[in-house]
């Protein structure tokens, strides 16, 4: 079915315009809904004209995921944007999916509280929730999905739903929210959440540790049971490898713990922006490069290191949350994904950025074994004529 019958029945909520590449398929309109309701009318016509959409905030992270099945447009959450409903006193609010990370960052830190989502400032709320992508202060924040209070979805068929709210009772049965967290818009689109904040610490500080190769993950380790600690990056330089810390909490507590660190493992002072700079190499990604997660448990992370040193990746590692991070060059990618599945071992890996080409028939996601049925099944009962992201998610569906 053509964006024109489309476009003849939403009007100028669709925009033609010169194509987009999104993963290796060119995509040449965009929605822009104003609201929820424009989202639910959209989805409802182009599930009844055979159509599919790629959801999308501020388009951070729109090449994550495997390579799309089909696209008709893009469905652009960014009209949907601002704070609602913030109660400075109890830490929570309500905000539209489009709502930029950094502009609500600004207003409720003006009131004394963060925003427990470690992901760049352009990047949306709904982008983040519906990656489930973080950085290392998850360590101390917490998941993307410990911050959902509640959620508002309009599924593929435009229905509208909404799954939690502002307070969350002790209820039984699945919590939906945690479920469309990190399902990369393939179950409904995001419109709006209820999160929960956290008090901004009244001290924050970083420390650099520098540490033998062979020695590296285990010091890390160490270090990131430390009280106070925020966030732990373990980093290759020119001068060998390092430990990044970032402490926050109480000053006094704080404080303790830095001349603790200074003392057991020579640790010296960093500027908190070195400390940031550090931590966003996480998302970069050259254009002939190849950036993979791997999730280990604890005891297999030196071994996966290893491994994936001798094997020429660049690497970085937050030791508290287990994972690893990995880049290949494009020339290596064959041997890259068979290295990569070897050092995850038991645990699992995901291969966040490639080239389209690189992804041609293969799932970024890894292998999910026993649990593909289910997400499949899950896929069916919300989206069976796959409309949202046909393709994207694990097992491609």
């Amino acid at each position: 079915m053509s964006i024109a019958a489309l476009k003849g029945r939403v009007g100028d909520v669709l925009v033609e315009h010169e194509a987009v590449d999104v993963d290796g398929l060119a995509v040449c309109a965009t929605a822009q809904p104003a609201d929820a309701d424009g989202i639910s009318l959209l989805l409802r016509h182009a599930s009844e004209l055979g159509m599919a959409a790629i959801p999308c905030g501020s388009r951070t992270q729109i090449a994550y995921g495997n390579l799309p099945q089909r696209a008709d447009f893009l469905l652009s959450t960014q009209r949907l944007c601002g704070v609602d409903d913030f109660d400075p006193g109890e830490g929570v609010c309500h905000v539209a999916a489009g709502t930029r990370l950094d502009a609500l960052r600004a207003q409720v830190g003006a009131h004394g509280w963060r925003v427990p989502l470690d992901l760049p400032g352009p990047c949306s709320v709904g982008g983040a929730l519906a990656t489930g992508l973080t950085g290392p202060r998850a360590q101390g924040m917490g998941l993307p999905r410990d911050a959902v209070l509640g959620l508002e979805v309009v599924h593929a068929s435009g229905t509208r739903t909404r799954c939690g709210a502002r307070v969350v009772k002790n209820v039984t049965g699945y919590d939906l929210a945690k479920l469309y967290t990190g399902s990369l818009g393939t179950l409904g689109v995001l419109t709006a959440a209820w999160l929960r904040l956290q008090p901004a610490p009244a001290a924050e500080r970083a420390l650099e540790i520098p540490v033998a190769f062979a020695d590296a993950v285990q010091v890390a380790l160490e270090v990131s049971g430390a009280a106070s600690l925020q966030a732990c990056v373990l980093s290759t330089t020119r001068q060998g490898p390092r430990v990044w810390v970032e402490l926050a909490g109480d000053a006094p507590g704080v404080e303790a713990r830095a001349r603790a660190l200074i003392r057991d493992y020579a640790a010296r002072e960093a500027e908190l922006a070195d400390f940031e700079e550090v931590a966003q190499c996480q998302h970069g990604c050259g254009e002939r490069e190849l950036r993979f997660r791997l999730a280990v448990p604890p005891r297999q992370l030196a071994s996966a290191w290893s491994l994936l040193a001798r094997a020429g990746a660049r690497l970085l590692a937050h030791p508290g949350l287990s994972l690893v991070y990995a880049w290949f060059g494009v020339d290596a990618a064959e041997s890259a994904f068979v290295e990569v599945a070897e050092a995850a071992g038991a645990g699992q890996w995901w291969c966040e950025a490639a080239p389209s080409r690189i992804k041609q028939g293969r799932d970024v996601f890894g292998d999910m074994g026993s649990r593909l049925p289910l997400v499949r099944a899950l896929k069916h009962s919300f989206d069976a004529d796959a409309v949202l992201n046909p393709g994207r998610f694990a097992g491609r569906i």
